[in-house]
């Protein structure tokens, strides 16, 4: 490869797209590849580096989301672009914290994508050593090189740039007299695990943690890997009780799983020290690292994933005794808890709105219900996150609360629908979103709820999108409202045979339906043809 050339690596299990993305950015000279598959990209990866790698998120083997945790593993160095049709905003979020360059969603201008490419490429270079290529921009480029403040091994920031970045935001939480903590993590008996099983696995052993660390903290913390097996952490805005909650939140994510070697699956444990500023930021930032600093030392004293809180250390002493940290855990646990169940309690009482538009039509009895359930079995057969699964099955459950607002008289008639009867009828997805756009968990769900009507030929309400444009929810929501509909009987239809349901689906594929989704569901109608005819008895 030559300096001036960089290496791409898309990964869509759509052909016609992954190819009109190569003939895009081969204008541009880079060299590119293609595969169908995540699996196929990771395989590609762990064989040669790639300077970006782009991955649409929904793919039937595993997630775009997936693969980034993976690269980020392996090959910290190389930029990854996601692509989704399913916009959301925690999406995005997630994302970028977990370490992608940039997302995208769809539809997006391929100039968009070319420009974007080209940032990633630039932020490779600078990101590069003087014996690998691109160093030459390095020396061209009028930005300061990014080298100096990167960790190579986990690609997180320095023990140099943390200084710099905790110095600016204590400067701007003094303006605003907000509270600022630091966190030292430490991870146990690392030299033993270096002589156990070598270097290369205490090496990706500290990728992984970097990775799992990133996954668990804020999009605004500040994250680098500190010295050797430490890492180090200031969050903004967040005293030291809260700091104390997301460090246990951190010590689970971070060692909860293990990480595989050859035959054996390798237990890891972190300590971790807490200090606060102090409240009139009189302190330095030597000084308050200092008291993180005395804070991990004495939870190391007390070994097996300990952590003390330096103003707790400082009242009870060297010898006192320490909180009752499990208590504290269970607590939080229960918090959690108690959240899912005010969603889930959320849920029910507006399934019994459903349910009560659902009744004044015989016909539609269970409609939603049905549809949640042959959702979320596609979502499931299509490989989704479990996350995503449940996000659409509820808003399959949601999908026609519009209807509410919809007169009886027209919701129950046997006759034809007039031009202006069926408009009103058309603007109930608008209206679902009217209904819950005001709860802010149902975020990720309203774009699901607002579009699945939509047409993959464009030729759907309520604004026409077409193909990759509707979010990927939407258009598994409309091929599983469209299964329930043809099941179920109707006043002006009968219940259709499984066969010609897979015919019709077939049929309008490429036209009302994604083709990707029809393949899937065509395979489940085929594998749990049995458990379909039964839920569309219920």
């Amino acid at each position: 490869m030559s300096s001036q050339t960089a290496r791409i690596l898309i990964a869509d299990d759509e052909p016609v797209v992954a190819r009109f993305i190569e003939n895009a950015l081969k204008l541009d000279g880079w060299s590119c590849e293609t595969v169908a598959s995540a699996s196929e990209a990771y395989s590609r990866v762990c064989q040669t580096p790639f300077d970006v790698v782009i991955s649409d998120v929904a793919m039937p083997d595993m997630t775009g989301l997936d693969l980034l945790d993976k690269i980020v593993a392996i090959r910290p160095e190389s930029r990854v672009v996601l692509i989704t049709g399913m916009g959301s905003s925690d999406l995005a979020k997630q994302a970028i914290r977990r370490g992608a360059f940039e997302y995208i969603e769809k539809p997006f201008e391929i100039e968009q994508l070319r420009r974007t490419v080209s940032e990633a490429i630039r932020d490779r270079r600078h990101d590069s050593g003087p014996d690998e290529p691109g160093w030459h921009f390095l020396k061209e480029s009028a930005s300061p090189p990014l080298l100096i403040n990167r960790d190579p091994l986990t690609g997180l920031i320095n023990h140099r740039c943390f200084h710099e970045e905790l110095v600016k935001i204590r400067s701007r939480c003094r303006r605003r007299n907000h509270p600022v903590s630091v966190l030292l993590i430490d991870v146990d008996d690392f030299t033993n695990i270096n002589t156990k099983y070598g270097h290369a696995f205490g090496d990706f052993a500290l990728r992984e943690l970097a990775r799992r660390l990133r996954t668990a903290c804020r999009e605004e913390d500040i994250v680098s890997r500190y010295s050797g097996q430490q890492f180090a952490v200031a969050m903004i805005e967040t005293d030291i009780r809260q700091a104390a909650t997301l460090a246990r939140r951190l010590r689970l994510l971070m060692t909860g799983n293990t990480i595989p070697y050859a035959e054996e699956d390798v237990q890891m444990a972190v300590c971790v020290g807490i200090a606060e500023c102090d409240p009139g930021f009189i302190e330095s930032e030597s000084n308050l690292l200092q008291r993180a600093t005395q804070a991990l030392t004495q939870a190391k004293k007390q070994g097996g994933s300990v952590i003390i809180c330096w103003d707790e250390m400082e009242r009870m002493g060297p010898d006192g005794p320490l909180p009752d940290e499990d208590g504290i855990e269970r607590m939080a646990e229960q918090f959690e808890q108690l959240n899912q169940q005010l969603r889930k309690s959320y849920i029910e009482s507006t399934e019994a709105f459903i349910a009560a538009v659902e009744a004044k039509d015989p016909y539609t009895k269970r409609h939603s219900l049905t549809v949640a359930t042959y959702a979320a079995a596609l979502a499931r057969t299509l490989q989704l996150d479990r996350v995503v699964v449940e996000t659409i099955e509820t808003a399959a459950i949601l999908h026609d609360i519009g209807k509410i607002g919809i007169p009886d008289r027209i919701l129950t008639k046997t006759e034809r629908l007039t031009d202006e009867e069926f408009a009103l009828i058309r603007q109930h997805p608008v209206m679902a979103v009217r209904i819950l756009r005001r709860v802010s968990f149902l975020r990720a769900e309203l774009p699901m709820i607002l579009y699945h009507h939509e047409w993959w030929d464009g030729s759907g309400y309520p604004e026409g999108l077409s193909g990759e444009a509707i979010p990927f929810g939407a258009r598994i929501l409309h091929v599983a409202d469209s299964i329930e509909a043809m099941l179920a009987e109707r006043s002006y239809k009968g219940s259709y045979t499984l066969e010609r349901v897979i015919e019709e689906l077939q049929a309008g594929a490429g036209s009302q339906f994604d083709p990707q989704i029809v393949r899937a569901a065509v395979r489940w109608l085929q594998e749990d043809a049995s458990q379909v005819l039964v839920t569309a008895e219920a």
